[in-house]
């Protein structure tokens, strides 16, 4: 029996859970505004400790008249993909009896810090790490980067409500199930 690292195994949830999300935008003929991000985005490297690099290429549809990112577009990326970092605590999609429910709660809030311009087109990554992970809230640190890590765009601390309470740690899912 081979026994998949730690680091495997965290990756194969993210990517569970992105490949959830994107068939149930499939499946809904959804219009959302993030599906686009979801699509493009790229899994580096993911562990159980509660940390996810991911990659990503942005076009120039998410930059403003300067040619650089907008700021928006960098707190949707922010929003989006700093959660995935929760992913490797949570249940599988695989496992959530209700339907797909993303692992990361709601956004209570999210303060980012935009450090200079980044000229787009670019391939970016995204580094998050989980901070502090309670029953109803926790904290995630992410950055926004250039694709080798050397220059550094933005950081946020992104405030988290109902992420992985007991619920989803016994694979129940939902925000229903959340108690604040």
């Amino acid at each position: 029996m081979i026994l998949k690292s730690d680091q495997e195994v965290s990756i194969a949830k993210v990517q569970m859970v992105f490949a959830a999300f994107n068939d149930s935008v499939k499946e809904r003929n959804s219009l959302q505004f993030d599906a686009d991000l979801m699509r493009r985005v790229r899994v580096i490297d993911a562990t159980s400790a509660g940390t996810a690099v991911l990659e990503l290429d942005v076009g120039n549809e998410y930059s403003n008249r300067g040619g650089s990112i907008h700021g928006g577009a960098a707190a949707l990326i922010l929003d989006q993909f700093t959660t995935t970092a929760f992913i490797p605590l949570a249940a599988t999609a695989a496992k959530q009896k209700d339907g797909y429910h993303p692992p990361g709660g709601f956004t209570r809030a999210m303060n980012i810090t935009y450090l200079r311009p980044l000229p787009l087109p670019a391939t970016i990554r995204v580094v998050s790490e989980v901070v502090q992970h309670g029953r109803s809230m926790s904290l995630v640190r992410g950055k926004i980067t250039d694709k080798g890590g050397e220059k550094l765009y933005s950081v946020s601390e992104h405030h988290k409500g109902c992420t992985l309470g007991a619920a989803w740690a016994a694979g129940g899912g939902g925000l229903g199930k959340c108690k604040l």
